[in-house]
């Protein structure tokens, strides 16, 4: 739990094959998973929040945890909430030179994360949501998305295992810059930032929308530097 009189400690804990694993002790919690109750809706609203602000959200169906979730827009314009997050960022964007260099740069974004252990890993994303769309589509119209879930193997009887492919987006199409995406079309190093969710195929985008849209308009990969909350060991 978050205590305004003690200073975030982040600890890298070990490097492993998979990325760095690391701890936060007295985290200030903006950037979390968190439940919407809502009091009309027969289910239940999650969403990845910056400071209980939703930045994508997910409803599904109460008492079907395999059911393919829907997926809408949680936008909103809270300026002073965006100076913090990117505030938080101002030493990410910088030429890669590892995952260890990438956590040290990231320490100022991990002291704004809930209490817990994390999973640091950099990969390939695919710009698109999982469900045959661009990755900057989502609206604020909820629509059936099966990356959501695992996929049933009828041969084996069982659920595949997820991991981190698809993209959706964490900030509003208003925000795109056709200029920025032009800049990183040539630059196919060039890395996103994003938050893996758990027990699906998904990641939310914190950072690095034009670096995405330039690698869907180039018919690439999107290299990325992924965050997900768990315990590893």
């Amino acid at each position: 739990m978050f205590s305004p009189f003690r200073k975030p400690e982040i600890r890298l804990l070990k490097n492993t094959a998979a990325g760095v694993i690391f701890s936060v002790k007295s985290g200030k919690g903006f950037l979390r998973q968190c439940v919407i109750y809502d009091p009309h809706s027969h289910g239940l609203i999650h969403s990845l929040c910056w400071q209980d602000v939703p930045l994508i959200r997910f409803w599904s169906e109460a008492g079907c945890p395999t059911c393919a979730e829907f997926v809408y827009s949680g936008f909103a314009e809270d300026e002073q909430g965006a100076a913090r997050f990117l505030s938080a960022l101002e030493n990410w964007n910088r030429p890669w030179s590892g995952i260890t260099d990438a956590f040290a740069a990231l320490t100022p974004l991990f002291s704004c994360m809930a209490d817990g252990y994390y999973l640091l890993e950099d990969r390939e994303l695919y710009p698109t949501d999982g469900n045959g769309h661009f990755f900057w589509a989502a609206t604020d119209h909820s629509s059936s998305n099966p990356a959501t879930v695992a996929v049933w193997d009828p041969e084996y009887c069982s659920f595949s295992d997820t991991a981190p492919c698809f993209l959706l987006p964490g900030q509003p199409p208003s925000h795109f810059n056709p200029e920025r995406a032009t800049f990183y079309r040539d630059k196919p190093d060039a890395r996103a930032l994003a938050w893996y969710l758990p027990d699906s195929y998904l990641c939310v985008l914190l950072d690095g929308h034009h670096k995405a849209t330039a690698a869907a308009l180039e018919g690439r990969p999107l290299k990325n530097t992924g965050a997900q909350h768990g315990n590893p060991f």
